[in-house]
């Protein structure tokens, strides 16, 4: 089993942490993908349910915010779920044949890990909160923990969107800072 690793994304003094949760998002990222690594994002998720958003507002933001030079499927516009995505799967593989997917999606845990972001070096199990036998989909993963596994429903219904965005905001800047770092070196070397 890959490494894996994570970071509380909320503490005290916001602005600055969160401003060093892009680097930490950036820097990880860079550690486990190869530099020649022609890469495609795809973001999991379903708007329809705060707890579930997570990606699709990653999607938009890497899309219309950062504009990031890679493709990127899912968003507020083609939410790709656990029912369309192996239609997803089998087009990215015609239309990007050898490049890697990185996953970005939300998941629960134990309420202690709620906040957490991990970045890990392999794909990850789409709805896997629900079914955890299903397939790994992606060759990187990055996972954003919104909520917690006990006491299900009352969490979910729980979740507070302010929460969500500013999780959503410090993945995907993290993700452009990863694209600035990989372009920079790539002119660098």
């Amino acid at each position: 089993m890959p490494k894996k690793w994570g970071f509380r994304v909320f503490e005290n003094n916001k602005k600055n942490f969160v401003n060093k949760n892009l680097i930490k998002i950036a820097i990880n990222l860079f550690s486990k993908i190869d530099e020649k690594d022609e890469l495609v994002f795809v973001c999991l998720g379903c708007q329809g349910f705060i707890f579930d958003k997570l990606a699709v507002l990653v999607a938009d933001l890497l899309k219309h915010t950062y504009n990031i030079p890679y493709y990127v499927y899912g968003g507020s516009n083609a939410n790709i779920t656990k029912s369309n995505l192996k239609v997803y799967l089998e087009m990215i593989k015609q239309k990007h044949s050898g490049h890697k997917i990185v996953v970005v999606d939300s998941a629960l845990s134990t309420s202690e890990n709620v906040g957490l972001v991990k970045v890990y070096g392999c794909g990850t199990v789409a709805g896997g909160a629900f079914d955890s036998n299903g397939d790994v989909v992606g060759d990187y993963s990055i996972i954003g923990i919104v909520g917690s596994k006990d006491s299900l429903l009352t969490r979910l219904l729980l979740t507070d969107r302010n929460f969500i965005d500013d999780m959503a905001k410090t993945i995907a800047g993290g993700i452009n800072e990863f694209v600035k770092l990989r372009k920079y070196f790539q002119v660098v070397i």
